[in-house]
Order: C-alpha cells, then structure tokens, then sequence
C-alpha cells in the first residue's frame, strides 16, 4: 500500500476522486523525477485498486442545537471536529469524544439535554489546538523543501543519522534476507550491528 498527498481546489480533488485514471496520471507527472521504486509503484497499481479522497477539516466551533426529526443528538469525531490526518489525531479524538460523553450523561443522570451541552463545551475545548495544529501541518509538509535532500532537519531527521544509515547501504538498497531492514536500523541504533550484507545493483 502507498499513500501520496497534495494541495488541491475542492473541485480538482472532486474531479480526481471519480476520475481514477487522470489522479493516476497526475501521480505519474508530480513523482517521475521521484527515486525509485516509487514511479514504478504508482506505474503498477491498478486502476481499480488506486481511490483518490478530498480531505477536509473545519474550525472546531459549536454546533447549534443539532436535531434528527425533531431529537437533539450529539456529534462526535469528525461529525463533529473533521481535521486533516497530519498529527494522526483524527480516531483518538473521536474516542475520547465518546468516553467523555458518555461520562458527562452519567454524572448528570441522563439529563441528555444538559450533557450534550457541556459535552460540546468540553470538547471543543479539547479538540481546537489538535484541529488546528493539524492544519499548520498540511502546510508545513507540503511545502518544497519537505522534499529537499538538503533539509533532513526540517522533516524532525538527524542527518548524521542518515549518512551513517547510507554509508552502510541501510537504504533502499537493503536487500538482506538474514535482518530486515527495519531489524537493520534498530541494530545501528542500539550500536549492535556488526556486519552488514550489502546488495549491489
């Protein structure tokens, strides 16, 4: 499975989510100076295996009296608060959303009234800095040098850390039957490994 994002209008993504084989050729055209094997990867994947999402987020701000035929109801997770996926906050605020309702009726002995109100207070209060923290972070990673080889740093990654991997051909040249690759990393981290399988291409 891969996963690619990118800036879009609401009607290009709309557009792309039901036009399956443009989104794959609009891939091919951002990723082809990409190394490899990532062009060939968006190349193979099949038509009706590849499914482009318009993703959105919203201010957490209150919902006015919400109702279904008449019943008040409460919205939680992204009915409620939708953010992007950038902090991977989305599914933990959902559920903390409904422990803490849940609670709140409780306490209240199932004044349903009441307690979807401080239910919305207290959650709002809970979900603005994660909502808005996960939007600073579709612009921040989505900026040129995210992608720049010349930035580790700015992506959180040391770069001796990243030369040391290299000098040790612990890169997508790893072709070592006895370690994963993963197996490899946590070695060189842990100062273990001793020898190192090198594959050549």
């Amino acid at each position: 499975m891969w996963q690619l994002s990118f800036p879009a209008t609401q009607t290009l993504a709309t557009q792309l989510s039901q036009d399956t084989r443009t989104l794959k050729q609009m891939l091919l055209e951002k990723c082809a100076d990409w190394h490899s094997p990532i062009p060939e990867m968006i190349e193979r994947t099949q038509l009706d295996l590849l499914m482009g999402i318009p993703a959105f987020d919203r201010d957490p701000v209150p919902i006015s009296e919400p109702k279904l035929n008449g019943i008040q109801i409460a919205l939680v997770g992204d009915a409620a608060h939708p953010m992007s996926p950038f902090k991977g906050q989305g599914a933990n605020q959902a559920l903390l959303d409904a422990v803490e309702l849940v609670d709140i009726i409780a306490q209240n002995n199932q004044d349903l009234h009441s307690s979807i109100s401080q239910y919305e207070d207290r959650m709002l209060q809970r979900v603005y800095t994660k909502v808005m923290q996960s939007r600073e972070r579709v612009t921040s990673f989505h900026r040129p040098e995210a992608l720049s080889t010349e930035n580790f740093l700015y992506r959180g990654v040391d770069e001796g850390f990243i030369k040391r991997l290299n000098s040790l051909k612990i890169n997508t040249h790893w072709n070592d039957p006895k370690v994963s690759i993963e197996q490899a990393i946590i070695d060189q981290i842990n100062g273990k490994l001793k020898t190192v399988f090198i594959y050549v291409t």
